[in-house]
């Protein structure tokens, strides 16, 4: 069993656990001896995070031995699954977030697209006149949004784009932008926001997001630092599960 699945196979024992120890709280003054079950349902959650632990440590050792020179953090095809984690689309929901940015009709462009968590999402608010810019350094992942979208009407609005390593290669401007889980990938922050900003419609926003493990809350505001050198200034610093967020907007 890969470790992906292991992790997610610990998962489901936390939830099953937490459910049980809940019920075992609601019937301590029913019956004797329950606190053994909550010390049970306790060891056993217990014992899964520091698995899942142990798994992505491993994880992250196992890429580093296969791939030295890749830079840390890229997500390989091998864990590409992850990226649809039915947990993370709980709290990643493009309609939820970027609601406030997008308009029918808009260019949006989503950077590094992965299996298209956002993409679809992304579709549905620009609406059949609109268009989405899936763009993503891996053919794999592209060929994933490609199998998601297959037969539906968002064929004709998501647009799929493998970019090169050093720029995305676009040239359209564009209404809305998104790089979620990106930046810390790239090999200069400072000509990925030049091309961000030369790509952004003046007035319109650009919304990165980092996870804290692979963007510390000093390297993030290099981050901004960066993208203020550019040409942007922050709209705004939405909260966001297991991200640090920031909305820029193109000043001219």
């Amino acid at each position: 069993m890969k470790n992906s699945a292991k992790q997610l196979l610990y998962s489901f024992v936390i939830v099953v656990a937490a459910l049980l120890f809940v019920l075992s709280v609601k019937l301590r003054f029913a019956q004797n001896y329950i606190w053994l079950l909550e010390i049970l349902f306790t060891s056993i959650m217990l014992f899964a995070v520091i698995r899942i632990w142990m798994l992505h440590k491993q994880d992250l050792k196992e890429k580093k031995a296969a791939s030295p020179d890749t830079k840390p953090g890229i997500c390989l095809m091998e864990h590409a699954h992850q990226l649809d984690n039915p947990f993370r689309k709980l709290g990643h929901n493009a309609g939820r977030l970027f609601k406030k940015y997008i308009n029918k009709g808009d260019t949006v462009i989503d950077v590094g697209c992965g299996t298209g968590i956002f993409s679809i999402g992304l579709a549905k608010m620009v609406g059949e006149h609109g268009r989405v810019l899936a763009v993503d350094l891996q053919q794999g992942m592209l060929d994933k949004v490609a199998e998601k979208i297959k037969g539906s009407k968002y064929e004709n609005t998501i647009e799929l784009i493998k970019s090169g390593v050093e720029s995305t290669g676009l040239t359209e401007p564009a209404d809305f932008i998104i790089a979620f889980y990106i930046v810390h990938e790239v090999s200069s922050a400072e000509n990925f926001f030049k091309e961000m900003h030369s790509l952004l419609k003046a007035g319109k926003y650009l919304y990165i997001a980092e996870p804290p493990h692979h963007a510390t809350t000093e390297s993030f505001a290099e981050m901004i630092t960066v993208a203020e050198g550019c040409g942007f200034e922050i709209a705004a610093r939405p909260k966001v599960i297991m991200g640090r967020t920031a909305v820029f907007c193109r000043r001219n």
